[in-house]
């Protein structure tokens, strides 16, 4: 009978002196609330880092393309100014003749250059259309979009006597802020902001030199100017009475 009291003591001492922590086998609520929130945390910062990496390719693609479209353009201008013309070849029994300039003017926005140009391409065989072309570089509002211009470019095949009107008017580059065009004097070695041959000063005359300034604007409202330079390779006007 004692021996059955001693054991049955020291089951219960053994029981009642381990430590409380060691007989817990489950977390309390607050613990499993701290430890969510943790874990939601650290996922918020690992999707957060994943998304911007999933952007920033198609963000270098749209920077690329439209540097593209810039360095397309003004190769564009580049090539088709330097092949500007002016010609003595007038019909003078023609009440409309055609008229061949060179003129850069001050535009609202930006400056307009148009030119008579060999740069027209003969894109269908059989048709009554030479190399010869009117052309015209101005900024434009663009119909669709508000407070967004564009830099348009006019073309028309057949020269007449209103070079500045007529043809194909098409988008060249868009949220375009400024466009600046200038002509280099080289009697008064300086650049002209303004050029027109059929004026007295400059009567029948090409720059040899022209500078190109094009502003653009990005999305975040910062401001890029571009800049190049065109040579013109007819500085006088084609005459063959002379040759």
């Amino acid at each position: 009978m004692m021996h059955v009291k001693i054991d049955n003591l020291s089951k219960f001492i053994r029981k009642n002196a381990t430590p409380r922590f060691f007989r817990r086998s489950c977390f309390t609520l607050m613990e499993v609330m701290v430890a969510t929130m943790i874990l939601g945390m650290i996922t918020t910062v690992i999707y957060a880092s994943f998304a911007q990496t999933l952007e920033i390719p198609g963000q270098l693609r749209e920077i690329h393309e439209r540097y593209h479209k810039i360095r397309m353009a003004m190769n564009r201008i580049c090539r088709e100014v330097s092949m500007a013309y002016l010609s003595k070849h007038i019909n003078p029994n023609q009440d409309e003749s055609p008229n061949y300039i060179f003129r850069i003017k001050e535009n609202s926005p930006g400056d307009r250059l148009d030119f008579t140009s060999f740069a027209n391409w003969r894109r269908y065989e059989n048709t009554p259309v030479s190399d010869q072309c009117e052309i015209g570089y101005f900024l434009q509002e663009d119909p669709e979009v508000r407070d967004r211009i564009n830099l348009v470019r006019r073309q028309q095949d057949f020269i007449d006597h209103e070079p500045g009107w007529g043809g194909v008017v098409e988008v060249l580059c868009e949220d375009v802020v400024d466009f600046q065009v200038y002509a280099w004097k080289e009697e008064e070695e300086e650049w002209g902001e303004e050029w027109d041959s059929s004026q007295l000063e400059q009567s029948n005359t090409l720059p040899k030199i022209i500078r190109i300034e094009l502003t653009i604007q990005d999305d975040e409202g910062e401001r890029t100017t571009f800049y190049t330079k065109a040579q013109v390779m007819l500085n006088k006007p084609i005459d063959f009475n002379s040759l």
